[in-house]
């Protein structure tokens, strides 16, 4: 049998993580490549507080089946010698802070990683990625197609105990010009995130 093809876009996407970055299609198609957004970094694109008329409806849930508050890289290339990254949760002002009870670790193996930077800057994305999908929230709003995923939206609705700046993740634009925009995002709890120590060399 012949060899299975390879799929460009999921060769992208390790090549871009590989570097602590993403790449995701843009509404009007085009591919684009960006550093994982974190909101210590990144401008509030809209704040819904109390009262507005164009935030119509939301939710809120929690799950930690998919949360994870420390990351370990390990770069397996033959020919460069073995490197490590470990990059952890390290705000004890957040809710996935790795020095509380919860202590969650995502591994990752890559032949991509070439330098101790590199390990480090793939380590530091995966967990931007990693943490605040303990809380997701859904809401519904009026349309605005100049959302996109990826952007960092503040929300607060006393009435369901929300108060935090979130992360686009799913953005559902409707067909018909009366009907609402729905949006999910999760947590993404201002915190300081960096290596645990130098990169090790086992």
């Amino acid at each position: 049998g012949g060899q299975p093809e390879a799929d460009p876009n999921a060769d992208a996407i390790r090549l871009a993580l590989a570097a602590g970055a993403e790449v995701f299609p843009a509404p009007d198609g085009v591919w684009m490549l960006r550093p994982v957004p974190d909101v210590t970094d990144d401008n509030v694109v809209e704040s819904y507080g109390p009262g507005q008329a164009h935030l119509l409806g939301v939710s809120k849930e929690w799950s930690r089946e998919n949360m994870y508050n420390a990351v370990i890289v390990t770069g397996n290339r033959a020919d460069v010698t073995p490197l490590r990254s470990r990059v952890v949760d390290d705000d004890p002002g957040s809710p996935t802070y790795y020095g509380g009870r919860i202590k969650k670790a995502w591994f990752e193996t890559s032949e991509l990683v070439t330098s101790s930077t590199q390990c480090d800057a793939m380590a530091t994305g995966l967990l931007r990625q990693k943490t605040g999908v303990a809380e997701t929230v859904e809401w519904d709003t009026i349309v605005n197609p100049a959302y996109e995923t990826g952007d960092v939206v503040q929300i607060t609705r006393a009435a369901s105990k929300i108060d935090a700046r979130y992360l686009i993740d799913q953005l559902t634009i409707p067909l018909g010009p009366d009907q609402p925009m729905r949006a999910r995002a999760r947590l993404r709890p201002p915190r300081r995130s960096r290596p645990a120590g130098p990169p090790s060399r086992p």
